[in-house]
């Protein structure tokens, strides 16, 4: 009977989902395809109608962001954003709330050692002002670190990163 016992428990512990996979899928982030539920196929369009009004910012004077400038979208309520050179097409997302998480945990709040621990050396790390972005783009995933700590999260297309930022 101890053996059933034991062999029950054993089964329930491999059944039973880590801490990062509780992460809500409203709240994923999934290197080169979504935050959430924004995937990088929907158009400015498609996010203004999901999401309502949003702030906008042209950021000209990043240092290391590639001409032409982009526009950025902001929905600060929901923590999030969306970058576009023409308008329509979403060059990357960013994400800047610690309730968004990838399936290994690291996101904003995390720090660089987790970033580092999950996904290995960058691909390239670049700088604009306080901010070190570590870029892995094989996975179309950057991390934005302030001071150790990630203060945002970036989901673009895997390979394309060198059209965006500048390394």
């Amino acid at each position: 009977m101890k053996m059933g016992t034991v062999l029950s428990v054993v089964v329930l512990l491999l059944l039973a989902p880590s801490a990062a996979s509780q992460i809500p899928d409203d709240n994923l982030i999934v290197p080169g395809q979504r935050i959430g539920k924004w995937r990088l196929e929907m158009t400015i369009r498609d996010l203004l109608q999901m999401n309502g009004p949003a702030t906008t910012i042209f950021t000209p004077n990043l240092l290391d962001i590639v001409p032409p400038p982009l526009r950025r979208y902001d929905w600060e309520p929901l923590g999030f954003g969306a970058l576009t050179r023409d308008g329509q097409r979403v060059e990357f997302f960013l994400v800047f709330s610690p309730a968004f998480k990838t399936e290994k945990g690291v996101g904003p709040g995390s720090n660089r050692v987790a970033v580092q621990s999950a996904y290995g050396t960058p691909t390239a790390e670049t700088r604009a002002g306080v901010t070190t972005r570590m870029i892995y783009d094989a996975i179309g995933f950057a991390a934005n670190v302030e001071r150790d700590a990630v203060v945002g999260s970036n989901v673009f297309r895997p390979g394309t990163g060198k059209s965006i930022w500048s390394f």
